[in-house]
């Protein structure tokens, strides 16, 4: 079984989010079950790390502007009392941020070990523009969905084993598109939108 997963399955590891305990037993079938392979496009490290400079500087946007509120509230006696209760907030955003980069890097480290990287070559760029005009996908779906394309056509012709079985998990419903659909199907993919239901899938194919 060949999962190929994107950026936001690289981020749900990263921030813990909801779906976490399962993409973290993908992860552990990954490194502990030679029927099952992790696949991620080379891309999506790129888009990991460009959201998580997001989310950092929008946190340091958000202390600077409570630090200069509280600069403004400590000249009044009347909220004297409640500073520290925020003080202890804008400590938590700088802190936040600072973990979940560490956890980022800290993911991202062990996928180069536990996922095939899919190369983000020229052939995937000019399949990526096509894919834009064809699926009228955005530019950063269309590098994600020509990076599965080009990986599922290697499979097809003979790069991975005969017989394995792919599937494309992703939370992005720009994909959720009955032509991407067919596309999938026909290179023998199975398309699922939510990371428990990817758990369940590639548990009930093995053996």
């Amino acid at each position: 079984m060949i999962l190929l997963v994107e950026t936001n399955f690289v981020l749900e590891l990263a921030y813990g989010q909801e779906e976490y305990a399962s993409c973290r037993a993908l992860v552990d079938l990954a490194r502990s079950n030679d029927a099952v392979s992790l696949a991620l496009p080379a891309y999506c490290v790129g888009e990991a790390y460009e959201r998580q400079i997001r989310r950092q500087r929008e946190r340091e946007a958000l202390q600077r502007r409570l630090a200069a509120e509280l600069g403004e509230l400590s000249r009044s006696q009347t909220h004297a009392g409640r500073l520290e209760e925020v003080g202890e907030v804008t400590a938590l955003l700088a802190e936040s941020a600072e973990e979940e980069r560490r956890r980022l890097e800290s993911v991202l480290v062990e996928l180069y070990e536990d996922a095939m990287l899919i190369p983000l070559d020229e052939s995937v760029t000019r399949e990526a523009h096509r894919q834009q005009r064809r699926r009228g996908l955005g530019p950063q779906d269309a590098l994600v969905y020509a990076s599965v394309l080009a990986h599922l056509r290697r499979s097809a012709g003979g790069a991975l084993p005969e017989g394995s079985e792919s599937c494309f998990v992703t939370r992005d419903n720009d994909f959720a598109d009955d032509d991407v659909r067919a596309d999938l199907d026909d290179l023998g993919c199975k398309l699922l939108f939510r990371f428990n239901a990817a758990l369940r899938y590639v548990r009930s194919r093995l053996p």
